[in-house]
């Protein structure tokens, strides 16, 4: 299904448009101006679903519903007298919503394809509207919502709400394959079908999710021992995100996938952020991208290999670059494909998410993370955000213990500790990485991997510590020892300390108070 958001630059609900119906198994292109949206036609040659906002208004709204002669949907807050003028337009569906967007809204609409939905501030439960006759050829469902139940596993991807939806937090996507009508009844077809258990009202559905989940995640894992590249094994995906932009994700994946390739490891490192730059950083030119896996397509291994490209200074490290241009959006439904087909070959991968919490984030978190680590700056003014990022981890059921926040640039211990204390009191590992120049004046075309190439600097002595301690990966001596230079026998010489920088001598204890310490 190919769906086309139309952004209007003033709406940000735009762009949450696009990512929830990303997030349901939609193909979703966006588009600013008329130019972009023929570009999506001829590229694909067809649109099922064209989504704006109210912002555009009737007549640009009926241009887009003439041109493409495709269903155009309204999404955002509409007031009732502009109803009359939008329906004139040809708009096929309005949600009236609130402002902010709740965080499950399109669950809503995936309910009430074919109905009109009306949600206040006042009750957020959506109040459905039997529409079904004037869309019955369409194949749009007949079905009015009187009740709704909790999002869980489904057998034909049906969607559920629940009956308090909370705007703080997201929705658990249903975990079955998407179907080739991905939202509610879908677009071009009939497919609303509720799995049997659901009609028994003494069905226990929280076990049977749980037992699923359990189930999926063994099976994934049996067969990434048995389809395993040579070389070490080991049973990982390890998140790599930020509280923020800018603060070193693309770096320290980079970093990451560069030592564990010369370690003898066979790290894939997956770019999910659509202005990502991993494969720029590497220094290699992207011909395939995740976003290529929004195509239900089954690919062999040589098919999946080939779309990989190699850093030419560590040919272990292998990356699958993000979207080629940026133009398309990097969701759950995209991601979740990637994983699942690279997962039998690469025991051990790396994911670097766009910033933020978002809808794929919480998803990666859940469902395949072992291990999760989430960047931010030694700044105060980032400490409210950090915290709040740790706390909705913690309000999803993720243990802290597989949760590190990484201080990146460090060049005051008094600053990483203002941001360190609140966050070891939730629970959480907190480390850091000292401030390197080389990486501050490095560019994408100059890339070099600190830990390799500057092995007894205070940033590698850090980023060892990393992974050996917190990601629990066991290197033996001499590995870790393969890039460090022997030093001349003699007697060792102090190094004085510039007052006000950090001990490279002492690393903080992970969860530890601050008087303790653990060396090197």
């Amino acid at each position: 299904m190919v769906v086309l958001v139309v952004i209007d630059q003033d709406s940000p609900r735009s762009s949450r448009t696009a990512e929830v119906l990303g997030n349901y198994g939609a193909k979703v292109y966006e588009a600013l101006n008329r130019q972009q949206t023929d570009t999506v036609m001829a590229r694909e040659g067809r649109i099922d679903a064209i989504f704006t906002v109210p912002e555009m208004g009737p007549e640009r709204i009926s241009k887009i519903k003439s041109s493409y002669n495709c269903p155009v949907f309204i999404v955002g807050e509409i007031s009732p007298k502009e109803i009359p003028d939008l329906r004139k337009a040809g708009a096929d569906d309005l949600l009236i919503t609130v402002d902010p967007l709740p965080a499950n809204f399109f669950e809503k609409f995936g309910l009430s394809v074919g109905q009109e939905v009306a949600a206040t501030p006042e009750d957020q439960v959506p109040k459905f509207l039997d529409r079904s006759n004037r869309h019955a050829e369409s194949g749009f469902s007949e079905e009015v919502i009187p009740s709704y139940k909790p999002a869980r596993p489904q057998s034909d991807f049906s969607l559920n709400v629940q009956t308090e939806p909370n705007p703080e937090t997201y929705q658990r996507m249903p975990q079955s394959p998407p179907s080739k009508h991905a939202i509610g009844a879908g677009l071009t077809g009939r497919g609303r079908g509720h799995a049997p258990e659901e009609f028994n009202p003494n069905y226990d559905h929280e076990k049977h999710d749980q037992e699923w989940q359990h189930a999926e995640r063994e099976s994934a894992r049996e067969e990434s021992m048995y389809f395993a590249t040579p070389g070490k094994q080991l049973n990982k995906v390890i998140l790599i995100g930020s509280v923020k932009g800018g603060e070193g994700k693309s770096t320290l994946t980079a970093q990451l996938g560069s030592l564990l390739g010369r370690k003898g490891f066979s790290p894939l490192g997956i770019d999910c952020d659509a202005n990502g730059n991993l494969a720029r950083l590497i220094g290699e030119k992207s011909i395939h991208s995740t976003t290529e896996f929004g195509v239900d397509k089954s690919r062999n291994p040589q098919q999946l290999e080939s779309m990989l490209v190699n850093y030419r200074k560590v040919k272990e490290f292998r990356v699958l670059p993000s979207s080629i241009d940026g133009f398309d959006p990097i969701t759950w439904g995209v991601v979740k494909p990637c994983i699942d087909s690279f997962m039998p070959l690469y025991p051990l991968m790396l994911l670097d998410l766009s910033e933020g919490y978002t809808p794929t984030f919480d998803q990666v978190a859940q469902h395949y993370a072992t291990d999760i680590l989430i960047l931010t700056s030694p700044d105060v003014h980032r400490l409210e955000r950090t915290v709040a990022m740790g706390k909705k981890l913690l309000g999803r059921g993720i243990n802290p213990k597989n949760v590190t926040f990484v201080v990146n640039k460090v060049k005051k211990e008094s600053d990483y500790q203002t941001i360190r204390s609140p966050l070891i009191k939730e629970g959480f590992n907190v480390v850091y990485l000292p401030f390197h120049q080389e990486l501050a004046d490095a560019t994408t075309l100059d890339f070099k991997p600190i830990v390799l190439s500057d092995p007894k600097s205070n940033y590698a002595k850090s980023f060892r510590k990393l992974v050996t301690e917190v990601l629990k990966i066991k290197m033996t001596s001499g590995e870790q020892e393969m890039d460090i230079e022997k030093k001349p026998a003699g007697k060792k010489k102090k190094r004085k300390r510039s007052k006000g920088s950090i001990s490279i001598n002492y690393l903080p204890c992970l969860g530890c108070e601050r008087s303790s310490y653990a060396k090197i």
